[in-house]
């Protein structure tokens, strides 16, 4: 019995951290983010699943989040990228957590060739829940959707599962 509600409490909490969906910030709706690196524009605190922001890039664009406890981010999918100009012009992301930085592999450049594609690349977790995103463009103004795809960290999910199994071992020997 006890073992069957861990079991349930387990699948619904992975089920809710990878199908809840958010729009965290739209450019369009929410205003410009920030331009100057030294004060980016602060989107919050993310949600476990799927956090969408959307940016007009011409220059730089700054923000920053906070991930809520015991979650990590499991990948960032650039979900659009339009540019007027050209389609083949690109814009690069920066990732950077504390005093940490990732500069996604091939220099951290996107474009509309990686749509779809994790834009970093499967890079590990930071350890630090306050994150910052740089986009910078290299042509003419782009617009450009990503989805943050927060997931419990693999401890929290650990510890859940071997409370089950203590619980279904004590319960054999009952």
């Amino acid at each position: 019995m006890i073992a069957r509600l861990f079991a349930t409490a387990f699948a619904a909490a992975f089920v809710t951290a990878t199908a809840s969906a958010a729009v965290v910030w739209d450019e369009g709706v929410d205003g410009d983010l920030s331009n100057v690196e030294a004060t980016p524009t602060d989107i919050g605190t993310l949600s476990l699943g799927s956090n969408t922001v959307t940016a007009s890039v011409f220059g730089r664009d700054n923000f920053t989040f906070a991930l809520p406890a015991g979650s990590a981010i499991g990948s960032i999918i650039l979900d659009a990228f339009v540019d007027a100009a050209s389609p083949t012009n690109t814009t690069s992301l920066e990732l950077a957590s504390g005093t940490d930085t990732i500069v996604p592999d091939v220099t951290g450049i996107m474009g509309a060739a990686f749509v779809g594609q994790d834009i970093i690349f499967g890079q590990p977790d930071l350890g630090d829940p306050n994150y910052s995103i740089q986009f910078v463009e290299f042509g003419t103004e782009s617009t450009l959707t990503i989805d943050i795809i927060v997931v419990p960290e693999p401890a929290s999910l650990g510890l859940l599962a071997a409370g089950a199994l203590a619980c279904v071992a004590r319960r054999r020997r009952a």
